[in-house]
C-alpha cells in the first residue's frame, strides 16, 4: 500500500509540474507579463479621470440645497469630527462651483471612456495571442477601441444595477 501510494504521488507531483511548466511556458511566449503591466499603468491613469467624474457629479448633487444638507449630515453620522468640517467645507465651495461642472463632467467622462479603454485593450490583445489568431483576422484597432469601451460601459452597467438591486 505504502508503495502504491508513493508511486500515487509520484505521479500527482509529475502532472503538477508539467502543469506549472506548461502555464509559465505559455505565460512567457504569449507576454502575459507586458499585457498586465500596460495594465496596471492604465488603471491607475484612469483615477483621475474618475475623480474628476466624481467631483463633477458631487458639485451638481451639491447644488441643490436638501441633498447638500443630507450629504453633510451623513457625513458627519460616519467620518470623525474633524474630516467632517473640512469635508463640509468642501462640499459648500463645490456646490458653489455653477456651470463650470458641465464641462468638467463632459471632460472626465470622455477621459474616463478612453482610459478605460486603453485598459482593456490590452486584452483583447492578449487573448488574441493566447488563441494563436491570425493577424489577417484579428480585427483593426479602432473597432478593438470601440469594443473595449462598449465592454467597459456593459460592465460599469451591470455593476450599477447590481448595486442598485442591493440596495432595493
Amino acid at each position: 500500500i505504502a508503495k502504491r501510494s508513493l508511486k500515487f504521488l509520484w505521479h500527482g507531483l509529475i502532472i503538477l509540474y508539467e502543469l506549472i511548466y506548461q502555464v509559465v511556458r505559455q505565460a512567457i511566449s504569449n507576454n502575459i507579463a507586458a499585457s498586465a503591466s500596460v495594465m496596471a499603468f492604465n488603471a491607475m491613469l484612469s483615477i483621475f479621470p474618475t475623480l474628476l467624474l466624481v467631483v463633477a457629479v458631487i458639485s451638481r448633487l451639491a447644488s441643490s440645497e436638501p441633498i447638500l444638507t443630507l450629504m453633510i449630515t451623513t457625513l458627519q453620522q460616519v467620518v470623525p469630527g474633524d474630516v467632517a468640517a473640512v469635508l463640509n467645507n468642501r462640499l459648500e465651495e463645490l456646490a458653489a462651483i455653477g456651470e463650470a461642472d458641465r464641462q468638467v463632467f463632459s471632460i472626465g467622462l470622455v477621459t474616463l471612456l478612453w482610459v478605460a479603454s486603453a485598459f482593456l485593450a490590452p486584452v483583447i490583445r492578449a487573448l488574441n495571442n493566447s488563441y494563436d489568431v491570425p493577424m489577417k483576422e484579428r480585427r483593426p484597432w479602432w473597432l478593438n477601441r470601440l469594443l473595449a469601451i462598449g465592454i467597459f460601459i456593459g460592465t460599469v452597467g451591470l455593476l450599477l444595477s447590481a448595486s442598485i438591486l442591493v440596495l432595493l
